[in-house]
């Protein structure tokens, strides 16, 4: 899958640049791909689901959502193992793993909150993303009336943007050109595209607001400069003032 720049409206922020080369590492540096993650939620936790064979991936389709702050999920220093036992009835046993360390808890209901050592973990249930919208009523029934198993992992932010890093390549288009084309190695088609989307975004968002940091800092050098050349003039003022009353004094003694 690819994108470029200039169908975003972004081809003027790199043509306005010296060096597109230098906008191409800003758009490759893990620092901005890590903003990108933590922004967006669903790129840190990956959901399977056991009950299929082979597991399949679930992205945006689980029928549990969890969640943990981007700065408990900073701390891990390995993935979180969260295994799910989702009952017909809505209650939720709940098998956590991180390293050697396992925590267990059962929940009558959803939303439900699971401390540990490691971090707070927040359920959500969402019935609508149980199936896609085209399968019929009677399928969704069906599928709620069952036991489901879904298992979800959180990855360090860190890590999960050294890999987007790692199977993103962008290249301009040609040499004299300040258009540049994303491409991006993904599992899931839909999550490579909100990945890159959130990228440009990002990319946006970081421009304006170095252009803004800038612009003020110039307006603040500037009055910072006309302060003090306001403050001499007044000095010079009245150093004048005084010369001049001093020499009509001295003349009128005369």
């Amino acid at each position: 899958m690819s994108t470029e720049l200039e169908n975003l409206g972004l081809d003027g922020l790199i043509s306005s640049s010296q060096n597109i080369d230098n906008e191409i590492e800003v758009l490759r540096s893990k620092t901005i791909a890590k903003e990108v993650v933590e922004e967006f939620g669903p790129l840190v936790i990956s959901y399977t689901d056991k009950d299929e064979f082979p597991s399949r991936n679930m992205y945006k389709t689980s029928p549990v959502q969890v969640s943990l702050t981007p700065q408990e999920a900073d701390l891990l220093e390995k993935p979180m193992i969260v295994e799910m036992i989702l009952q017909p009835q809505g209650s939720m046993d709940v098998n956590v793993k991180i390293g050697d360390d396992e925590y267990q808890k059962h929940f009558e209901k959803l939303p439900a909150v699971f401390p540990t050592d490691k971090g707070t973990l927040a359920f959500f249930q969402t019935l609508d993303s149980i199936l896609p919208s085209k399968k019929s009523s009677e399928e969704i029934v069906g599928v709620e009336g069952t036991v489901r198993n879904i298992t979800a992992v959180i990855n360090k932010p860190l890590a999960v943007a050294k890999g987007y890093c790692g199977s993103m390549t962008i290249e301009p288009t040609s040499k004299t050109t300040s258009v540049a084309v994303i491409s991006l190695k993904n599992s899931n088609v839909q999550r490579g595209k909100d990945f890159i989307n959130k990228l440009l975004e990002m990319y946006n968002i970081n421009t304006n607001n170095d252009k803004n940091e800038v612009a003020q800092k110039t307006a603040e050098f500037i009055n910072e400069r006309i302060s003090i050349i306001s403050k001499e003039l007044g000095s010079t003022e009245k150093g004048s003032g005084k010369f001049q009353t001093w020499g009509r004094y001295y003349r009128f003694d005369q």
